[in-house]
């Protein structure tokens, strides 16, 4: 019966799938994105800003979109579960290293290293691969 249900969830996800891509492709505001930790179920990931000539990273557990902005880098974090987002400006203080802040949180993104590093209030970081780049 499992089986059943999701082939019959496949069917569904098709043409949602094909809908999200093309609006993707014309500039709107949605990208499909498939996390390994989903099981073959596409996450679909809001672009919460207008987002030219920039592009966005996935690890495991999010989606980071970085875009250009009038006095810097905007950062937008999208948790893959749909818990939550944020949108922040950021600095590039390297080549390839992004970093934001928000209420004594640091998120830096370094593409050098391929890696999502985010510092809490009292100073522990933890770590999360880039598993691939978006380009816009």
């Amino acid at each position: 019966m499992g089986s059943v249900f999701k082939i019959m969830n496949m069917k569904n996800l098709i043409p949602n799938l094909s809908l999200a891509i093309a609006a993707t492709l014309m500039g709107l505001t949605s990208i499909a994105i498939s996390p390994a930790a989903a099981q073959g179920v596409p996450v679909e990931i809001t672009r919460r800003v207008p987002c030219s000539g920039g592009f966005a990273v996935e690890t495991p557990r999010s989606v980071i979109s970085i875009c250009p902005g009038t006095t810097g880098f905007v950062y937008v974090g999208e948790a893959k579960d749909g818990s939550g987002y944020i949108n922040l400006s950021a600095t590039s203080p390297e080549d390839q290293v992004y970093v934001s802040q928000n209420a004594g949180f640091t998120y830096t993104l370094n593409l050098q290293e391929q890696k999502l590093i985010i510092t809490t209030p009292n100073g522990e970081s933890f770590f999360e691969d880039i598993t691939r780049v978006i380009n816009f």
